[in-house]
């Protein structure tokens, strides 16, 4: 976990409940020397450590796959799934319960509880997705960009001279950011299973087609 990460963590665990330097160097696998250093950059950038058992509100700046931009939260719980670190939190902005992933999270800051309290809600069940095993096999050139990646990278093994097996459990809230991602290596990369995931990587592949073969019959010339 990278350090920014980190300290977005070391943040939202805290409005769960009270900790020690040494709770929180056991949950993140770090020194407490470490978390001491990480409380006194929160410190010096204006974050008070007394408020946070109240539930306070938060202000993030969060890159989703749409969008760019700052969201009112009030966090309830700090997890890790699949090497993900995630935050599930009541969403002001949304009116609902969302889950959002800590190094998604640009910016953060205390901010005053919205103006417009917040109401009773019920959140309908939905059918829980499971996590998905996916492989792919990739070229050399797929195998350097994948392997910059700090979640899977690590998940590459060599099974020639000319391709690799890139194997991991794909969290069931990062399935359609795996799909954009796939289809974004192109030719680098072909996924082997599963085959859910073959199939949408297709279908982006024939909506793109279809735009561009809409756009020559409206007769735009070429050279």
């Amino acid at each position: 976990m990278k350090r920014k990460d980190r300290l977005f963590a070391i943040l939202l665990a805290l409005q769960q409940r009270q900790e020690t330097a040494q709770s929180l160097a056991a949950k993140f696998e770090v020194s407490k020397r470490t978390i001491l250093r990480d409380m006194q950059s929160l410190a010096e950038i204006g974050v008070p450590f007394n408020y946070t058992s109240e539930g306070k509100w938060l202000n993030i700046f969060y890159r989703s796959q749409r969008h760019r931009r700052w969201l009112q939260i009030k966090p309830n719980r700090v997890v890790i799934a699949n090497g993900f670190w995630y935050c599930d939190a009541y969403s002001h902005t949304h009116g609902e319960d969302r889950t959002f992933r800590i190094d998604r999270i640009d910016s953060i800051e205390v901010t005053a509880p919205p103006e417009q309290p917040e109401t009773e809600r019920v959140v309908p069940e939905q059918p829980q997705m499971q996590p998905t095993r996916i492989r792919a096999i990739l070229t050399y050139k797929g195998m350097l960009q994948v392997e910059q990646d700090e979640h899977i990278g690590e998940r590459i093994r060599a099974v020639s001279d000319e391709e690799w097996e890139l194997d991991f459990i794909c969290p069931p809230s990062e399935w359609k950011w795996f799909i954009r991602y796939f289809y974004s290596l192109g030719m680098e990369a072909e996924v082997v299973e599963p085959e859910s995931l073959r199939e949408s990587i297709h279908d982006m592949a024939v909506q793109m087609c279809e735009r561009y073969q809409r756009r020559n019959t409206k007769g735009v010339k070429t050279t």
